[in-house]
């Protein structure tokens, strides 16, 4: 290791960590239970864009509370997932991508030239939205999406008794056509399209001549999606890790956007494979 490196490890736990190691490493230990998401959060706030007013932290404060903890109760209680998350860290996945999201705001005039104030709010609370379904709500085996979907819409819309309500209704009026899953955010101009829509109907099932099978790549809302999510947390720095069943196209969702996506004067791929 050069001087500029340095090592964490986080373990399970401490049970057979002497005083002495302890004390060596400097740790501090906290329990997930007892700290819970809510700090994590609030130290989040102090990166949203310099612009945001009081109003725009009191929508983000309300999506917040109304929202995150029900759906992480419907996920512990009722949901299977692919592979075990702990609270903290789903949290931080979903301010990750609201924050890319959120960019927009950045930029110099954007919300100075946003029409009625309306504009922002919306633009906040669907960025919350797409962040949460792919954070929270995309953890779940496949199975449980459809139940995942349907309390999601219940939460938001304040359907379900004993769950506090939203001040009003933030849900598209296209997740009536479809689930959360199925369409895409654009916080410049504040639409929501279906995945789908982005591709060129007549080019699917195209290939060119004398490609391999191995190397056909199917054009699906999967294919899409998931290219698109992957794209994304590469541009803005974010850690990602697909997992699933074997042979279902995790390696090529990657291989797909690393070869042909990114740029080659600006990254450099790199791959590592792992056999058990």
């Amino acid at each position: 290791m050069s001087q500029n490196m340095n090592m964490i490890f986080e373990p399970m736990d401490l049970a057979v960590a002497s005083p002495a190691t302890v004390s060596r490493c400097g740790m501090v230990y906290m329990q997930p239970h007892m700290t819970g998401w809510m700090p994590i959060y609030n130290m989040w706030k102090n990166n949203c864009p310099k612009d945001f007013r009081e109003e725009h932290f009191k929508t983000m404060d309300e999506l917040a509370d109304v929202v995150i903890q029900p759906i992480i109760n419907y996920l512990r209680k009722e949901c299977k997932e692919v592979a075990p998350t702990i609270d903290q860290n789903i949290v931080m996945s979903l301010l990750k991508i609201w924050r890319v999201m959120l960019a927009c705001f950045d930029k110099d005039g954007f919300l100075a030239g946003l029409e009625g104030k309306k504009a922002s709010h919306n633009i906040i609370e669907s960025s919350f939205i797409f962040a949460a379904t792919w954070s929270i709500c995309i953890t779940v085996t496949t199975e449980y999406r459809r139940p995942m979907d349907t309390y999601f819409k219940q939460v938001c819309n304040g359907e379900l008794e004993n769950v506090e309500k939203l001040s009003k209704k933030i849900l598209p009026s296209q997740f009536d056509r479809g689930t959360i899953y199925d369409y895409q955010y654009f916080p410049e101009k504040n639409e929501w399209k279906a995945w789908m829509d982005q591709v060129d109907k007549e080019s699917i099932g195209k290939f060119p001549k004398g490609s391999q099978v191995q190397n056909i790549i199917v054009t699906t809302i999967d294919v899409i999606r998931y290219s698109h999510m992957q794209f994304l947390f590469i541009q803005n720095m974010i850690p990602s890790l697909f997992c699933g069943p074997t042979g279902t196209g995790k390696s090529v969702y990657i291989q797909k956007v690393m070869m042909e996506r990114l740029e080659k004067e600006k990254y450099l791929t790199i791959e590592v494979g792992f056999s058990a």
